[in-house]
């Protein structure tokens, strides 16, 4: 009985902070992201927190960080929930006493919609992104996209020119460059890209090993859109695997598992990777890595409470698998 009034002034203390913490602070500006909020999935990150995160399990007691990222709304909502489960589970045992009071005043002063721009971008460098990269200017891109986009934009169109302008090869590489603007670009500034990019500006040690397969993956669809590929296609995407990295043994491994794709049965590993990034047989691969970026965002194991990491871990490695299936199809 000695230690109820503790709970009972945290409770209240917590309360107080809150209402403070949610009227009378000031909001900082939170740049625009083009990454979308794991949560909701409708807003774009804005801010995260790194919540306290306690266990009380009578003879032991667990202790950890949570990182929780996204919009102001889904953030302050995540934090609520963490301090909620902290508040039940947090007290039962001799040391849980002691230190669930100041994880529960950490959660709560966390619960304010105020953009937190310093963690947000620990947390998006925990997740392998950069903040500057990730930042829209003034023409709707990221930095990343608007280098990405331009050289993925000169390497489809050293495939896709071959057909000419009106072929279904140009066709499918505006469609690839809005898939992997996600959404970002239309067709119109998709056309509009590729016919005022030179192909000379490919330079492909701007792309890292990913992003390299991937674009030379697309590149290969765009020359099997029309359901054949040419002498020149064949010879227009040799000398962009060169520029990449790849080797011309590369390009035909490709183009043969591409011919296998449309001839045979689909294995159960591809089924069950794309059944993991939810995507459908006919999801190219721009789709299928933003898939795999918003998953990714949502289950990396730097995201969750301390006793969820090794599941999260688990799920980190089955998404991985999935997008590597797919992207080495």
């Amino acid at each position: 009985m000695e230690f109820l009034p503790l709970p009972i002034l945290v409770i209240g203390v917590t309360a107080l902070i809150y209402f403070w913490s949610g009227s009378n602070s000031p909001k900082e500006t939170s740049p625009k992201l083009a990454l979308k909020c794991p949560v909701c999935l409708v807003q774009n990150v804005e801010t995260a927190r790194k919540l306290f995160v306690v266990r009380g399990m009578i003879i032991f007691f667990r202790f950890g960080t949570v990182s929780v990222i996204g919009c102001c709304d889904c953030v302050a909502q995540e934090s609520k929930n963490v301090a909620l489960k902290n508040l039940l589970l947090g007290w039962w045992s001799t040391f849980g006493i002691f230190v669930t009071p100041f994880a529960l005043l950490q959660n709560v002063f966390n619960m304010s919609r105020r953009p937190n721009i310093r963690t947000l971008q620990e947390v998006l460098r925990d997740v392998g992104y950069d903040l500057e990269n990730l930042t829209i200017g003034s023409d709707g891109l990221s930095g990343e996209q608007r280098n990405l986009l331009r050289m993925a934009a000169a390497a489809l169109k050293s495939v896709a020119e071959v057909e000419g302008i009106v072929s279904s090869e140009w066709r499918y590489a505006k469609e690839a460059l809005v898939s992997l603007s996600d959404g970002a670009l239309s067709l119109v500034a998709a056309d509009r890209l590729l016919s005022e990019v030179s192909t000379q500006e490919l330079t492909g040690s701007l792309f890292d090993a990913e992003q390299g397969r991937v674009i030379l993956r697309i590149a290969i669809d765009v020359a099997v859109a029309d359901g054949k590929v040419s002498k020149k296609e064949k010879a227009a995407l040799c000398d962009l695997a060169e520029c990449l990295g790849f080797s011309k043994e590369f390009v035909s491994q490709l183009l043969n598992n591409d011919g296998e794709r449309f001839t045979k049965p689909q294995s159960d590993a591809l089924s069950k990777a794309r059944k993991t990034l939810g995507v459908s047989s006919s999801a190219g691969i721009g789709e299928i890595r933003s898939a795999y970026k918003r998953l990714m965002m949502i289950h990396h194991p730097d995201r969750v409470a301390p006793e969820l990491r090794e599941e999260a871990t688990r799920k980190a490695a089955e998404i991985n698998l999935a997008y590597e299936t797919l992207a080495a199809c």
